[in-house]
């Protein structure tokens, strides 16, 4: 039978690549009825063949209980057959339905790593001591619970015990759709204005905790001094405080910030770029096990990466595929060097960005995923619903 799956997001928006453009897609191409309930206004449209409904957000304590019963609302509204989760949050939702509402179905998408989020610097102190608990005890209740756990990265898994036939791992790697596309069709705009210019690329939300004044100081170690840093996404302290700080190391001129573009059009961005950054920061347990999206993108628009050598899903990438260098992300002098390198050996640099492409194109692509979702999906339908 056809499913109807509800994805729901308490945080994620409904721009979000791997909810919507790779998940989501993928299911409603493959003929199931999907429907996406995520952050963001009032908004109800379709895309990809997904109904998405958007919910106000809301923030502070008050606001994020009145989202959790916003969320809740709408998704018994929605009466699906089973119930993606996509944070702890709307995991909980999710489990609440089954629950209430007999035949219900919950699958957990585990993106990241929980318990450690409450070891991080923005975190109470007193969060440290009480959050990995109470997070751990909430994966003993809910996981007998859950019809299938999806995990995004291996690092994740050991978290949860369990019938191991309920869980898969779903990695977020590129979709080759994209692949087909070359330089010379590149929109014109983007085209003029990279040409000619040695360009850096940083892709995603970008923070102090994710390396941007290890960035600035690098550009100003850097002995190319030409080399230029476009960043896409929101910066987590303000725009005004990263360009301050590019005016007092005398970087200004070299760093371009950009509002989040379409999936489709970032590529080109990347695809004019020389440079693809990871440059997350030591000392973070969630960022040791980071699986970045951006490097696979990276890697297939055929960019050398830099990245942080002690990210356990990062480090055997780079090293096994050699399609980049590995740094102490901490260390502005080693990204300059590293920088410094790409541009002074620009064909050895191309060959790196080639190997990689040729590995996703091999092994870390998207559709390869998305045959394995679909089959848990497509074996849910099979056993029916009550």
């Amino acid at each position: 039978m056809s499913l109807k799956i509800c994805f729901l997001s308490y945080t994620h928006p409904c721009y979000d690549t791997r909810i919507l453009h790779k998940e989501a897609k993928s299911l409603s191409e493959a003929g199931f009825e999907v429907v996406l309930l995520c952050p963001g206004g009032d908004g109800n449209y379709y895309q990809h063949g997904v109904h998405i409904v958007m919910y106000p957000p809301r923030t502070g304590m008050l606001g994020r209980f009145s989202k959790f019963f916003r969320l809740y609302k709408l998704a018994v509204q929605t009466n699906a057959d089973c119930y993606h989760c996509n944070e702890v949050e709307s995991w909980i939702i999710g489990s609440l339905i089954k629950l209430f509402y007999r035949g219900k179905r919950v699958i957990f998408d585990v993106h990241e790593h929980y318990p450690s989020r409450f070891r991080e610097p923005h975190f109470p102190k007193w969060l440290k001591w009480v959050g990995e608990p109470a997070i751990r005890l909430l994966f003993l209740i809910l996981t007998p619970w859950t019809d299938h756990l999806i995990f995004a990265k291996r690092s994740v898994a050991p978290d949860f015990h369990g019938d191991k036939h309920k869980q898969s791992f779903i990695f977020n790697y590129g979709p080759l759709w994209v692949q087909s596309q070359q330089p010379k069709d590149v929109i014109y705009s983007v085209q003029k204005e990279f040409a000619g210019r040695c360009f850096a690329i940083h892709v995603g939300g970008f923070s102090r905790a994710r390396g941007w004044p290890q960035l600035l100081q690098s550009l100003a170690l850097m002995k190319c001094q030409q080399m230029e840093v476009v960043c896409f996404g929101n910066i987590h302290e303000g725009r005004k405080v990263l360009l301050t700080e590019a005016e007092e190391l005398g970087v200004a001129d070299r760093i371009h910030i950009k509002e989040r573009v379409p999936y489709e059009q970032m590529f080109d961005y990347l695809l004019c770029a020389d440079i693809g950054l990871m440059l997350y920061q030591p000392g973070i347990m969630n960022h040791v096990y980071a699986f970045p999206m951006k490097m696979y993108d990276y890697m297939l628009a055929g960019l050398p990466v830099i990245g942080p050598d002690f990210a356990i899903e990062v480090e055997p990438v780079v090293r096994q595929e050699k399609c980049g260098l590995l740094v102490n992300t901490a260390d502005p002098g080693q990204i300059a060097e590293a920088l410094d390198w790409l541009c002074a050996h620009p064909d050895l640099a191309m060959q790196m960005g080639q190997r990689g492409r040729e590995a996703v194109i091999r092994q870390y692509n998207w559709e390869k995923e998305a045959a394995k979702l679909i089959k848990i999906y497509s074996e849910i339908g099979s056993k029916g619903v009550n």
